[in-house]
């Protein structure tokens, strides 16, 4: 019996040892898993603060979107409204332009008139001088007698 007894307890040994061995390697195993859990945890985390960080991003920027639609919005109204006004000043410079156009045509041409009338006019004088008190007959530029008289002194043409 003592055989039995020997064989009885080593089986018992053994079976400690390996239960031993197993509550080793389950321990071994379950600290690798905590560690594996806390790492894992460590990232959702990291992972959560990330996609809060991007939603805030997101949020920002749709509402700096907003905020550049309804900019670009107002601009383009005003670009608009500077491109009516410009064509209604561009419309009005043509028609100072051509007001000073026919101004300057009209001026130019009372001008041409103006200096042909002073050039007859000083023609006709320059053709019938007083000289030394003696009346002179006045003619016309063609040379033909007016029938005026013009006095020493005087400015008044008499018949």
């Amino acid at each position: 019996m003592s055989n039995v007894h020997t064989t009885h307890e080593r089986k018992d040994r053994l079976y400690k040892q390996e239960l031993k061995e197993k509550l080793h390697s389950a321990l071994i195993s379950k600290a690798e898993i905590n560690d594996l859990c806390e790492k894992l945890q460590a990232r959702e985390l990291e992972r959560e603060r990330q996609s809060s960080h991007v939603k805030s991003q997101i949020k920002e920027l749709c509402e700096a979107n907003k905020w550049l639609r309804s900019f670009a919005k107002k601009s383009k109204n005003e670009i608009d409204s500077l491109r009516t006004r410009i064509n209604e000043l561009e419309t009005e410079l043509r028609e100072a332009d051509s007001s000073f156009t026919y101004i300057n045509n009209t001026l130019n041409g009372e001008a041409k008139k103006s200096k042909q009338f002073l050039l007859e006019f000083q023609s006709f004088f320059d053709s019938n001088k007083v000289i030394d008190g003696q009346e002179v007959r006045h003619k016309t530029s063609g040379g033909q007698d007016t029938g005026r008289r013009l006095k020493e002194g005087k400015n008044k043409y008499h018949k």
